[in-house]
Formats: C-alpha cells, structure tokens, sequence
C-alpha cells in the first residue's frame, strides 16, 4: 500500500466539540478505535479528539502512517488553567495540548509563522519516535527556502506547562538572530521535517514569516529608543498586530474581528483581507517570560510582570500603544515613558 503524508483538517467538517468546519468531500475522520492520537486525550475524554485525515485519495489511507497530533508551545494561558482571560482557545487550539496541524503540506497553515531566538515547541507524535525523525532529518535543520533562522531537534518530555501533562515529544528550538549577533539578516523562512530517510513523506512544515530581536531585559525605553535601536540593527518596532490579536475598544480594533477583548487568543497569526497580519508573537507563543515556568534560555526577554510592557509602533490620539508580554493585553502610555521595553521585527 502506498503511504501518503496526511494531516489534521479542521476545515473538513463539524467535530464533536463544536468546531465549525467547510464539510470538505476528500477529508475523513478516523473512527476511534484507529486513532492514534487518543493517547493524548482531552480532560480523559477520548470522545472530545477527533482526527480529520485530508489526503488527495482515500483509498490510499493507512491509519499507521507517522502522525503529529500537536504542536505545543507554552500551555500555561489557555482554559485548562485557572485563569481570568476569556476567549483564550482558538479553533487550531486544543485546551491544554496546543496547536492542531492543518495542512502538512501547507506550511503557512501551521503553527508557528513567528519566531525569537531559542523559543521552542514541542511535536507529539504518533506512530514515530522522535529518535527516528531526529534520525531523518539530523539534529539541525536549516529551512529550505529563507534564511537566518535554524532548528535544533532533540527528544524530551514536554514540560507539564500549567496543567498540561509530561508527554514524550519531539522538542524543536528555534535558533536565529539576537541584538548580539553580528548578522541579522532574516527572510521568511519554510522548513519541513520528514518521517524518511529518502525525505518522500512530510511529517510537518510550518513557515517563520516574522522574526523578532528583543534589546534586552531590565533596560528601560522610551518610544524614541525603541525605535532608533530597530532602526540601528535593520529592523521596525512591532505594530500592535505583530505581538497580539486582542482588541480594545476604540484604542486599537486590528485584532481578530468582532471580538472587542482585551487579551489575546491561542490562535494562529493570518492575514486580513487587507493584507495586514491579525496577530504575531505572543497569541502563537503564550507567555514568553524567561523563567521556568515558561520559557528557559529567552534571555533577552522579561521574566516577570509589570517589567514586561513593550512598545508598538501604534498611537492613540497621538500616544503610542503598549503591549504585555505576558497576556497580549494593550494600552496607551506616554511618550515620555521611558521604563518600557524595546523589541523590534522582521520583515
């Protein structure tokens, strides 16, 4: 039988956890007892997981074949944790468990399309080992088109972010420019890691679409210095858009629209129908704190509240916006203000 990639479609149909989908005629759903992925179950309900194959023929299926079931980044701001944000789960989002692929053969549909150096995420698997994806595609994977950016693969348990469990995973980081580096050229970068040796078989692809440098933690900015330091290294102060999807009221509606809250939702960036980006680094990422409970080796980003507000390019009746680092909330400040942070993005 001939094996075929396939993927996760959420837009194949409408699952039993209420996702609203295009009822597309060359997807399938995999009946439990032949799912793969049901060892990660949500909450111990294996009926709330279900798997939507789209493969180009059916008759080719093979329920075997490697599988990611998720891609997981930091877990500890969605719903399965006790939180006061609302709307945090978005429809590639499963609570406690992370992004569901969409499309392996698409890598703009994928988590994630933005990156910071030494951010990383985990791929559960189904099927494979990490060992042996690891042993297809090496330790280091450089993206076949772009540049500047890398990944170190290696295998290791996910980290039982808020309470999310301790499963075994490929673990993927991301490597690339920081304000030390002496090159920090970025251009939008595709990688693909593959379930063979031959490289015939995609297990999963995703495209970094935008790259971002922080100045460094603990050192204090004003708009000004924000953005002669982005202007220094080749780089832009980040849009409102290129850190979060959340909206508030009439200070900034470029989130996801209709949804008037101010905090982000786990959900993939895209762009809108004017092209424009609704969402960026912290929606995909969750909170990108350098400090155990998040994210270790992020040492130019905080690590801890109220040090982690970071300046947009945006203004609100001539002010420009601040954005949180740890929740995606946004607010005016003061020009004048100068104990923000610095960040800037690429392109």
């Amino acid at each position: 039988m001939l094996l075929l990639p396939y993927s996760w479609s959420l837009e194949a149909l409408t699952s039993k956890n209420g996702r609203v989908n295009n009822h597309r005629s060359d997807a399938i759903i995999l009946p439990s007892f032949e799912n793969p992925c049901l060892k990660y179950g949500t909450d111990g309900d294996a009926g709330s997981v279900d798997l939507w194959i789209w493969i180009s023929n059916p008759d080719y299926f093979e329920p075997s074949a490697p599988l990611v079931c998720y891609a997981q980044p930091n877990l500890s701001n969605d719903s399965s944790n006790n939180t006061e944000y609302k709307d945090l789960d978005g429809p590639d989002w499963v609570k406690g468990k992370g992004f569901v692929p969409q499309d392996i053969n698409n890598p703009q549909r994928n988590f994630p399309s933005t990156g910071t150096n030494n951010v990383y995420f985990y791929l559960l698997l189904a099927n494979v080992t990490s060992e042996e994806i690891i042993s297809a595609n090496g330790a280091r994977v450089f993206p076949e088109s772009g540049s500047g950016v890398s990944l170190a693969l290696s295998s290791a348990r996910t980290p039982g972010w808020g309470k999310g469990s301790r499963d075994v995973a490929l673990k993927i980081v991301l490597k690339g420019p920081v304000n030390r580096s002496a090159n920090k050229n970025f251009s939008p970068s595709t990688f693909k890691l593959y379930s063979d040796r031959a490289k015939s078989n995609v297990l999963y692809s995703f495209k970094i679409e935008r790259w971002y440098i922080a100045q460094g933690a603990n050192i204090n900015a004003s708009v000004q210095d924000a953005k002669n330091y982005c202007n220094r290294i080749g780089y832009r102060v980040p849009s409102v858009a290129d850190y979060t999807n959340a909206n508030n009221d009439d200070i900034w509606t470029g989130g996801i629209p209709g949804r008037n809250i101010n905090n982000y939702r786990r959900q993939l960036s895209y762009r809108g129908g004017n092209g424009k980006w609704i969402g960026g680094l912290f929606n995909e990422w969750g909170t990108l704190f350098n400090n155990p409970n998040h994210y270790l080796g992020l040492d130019d980003w905080e690590t801890s509240h109220p040090q982690d507000w970071y300046w947009a390019i945006d203004t609100y009746k001539g002010e420009p916006i601040r954005i949180d680092l740890g929740d995606g909330d946004l607010y005016d400040s003061k020009s004048t203000n100068n104990k923000l942070r610095a960040a800037c993005v690429k392109p």
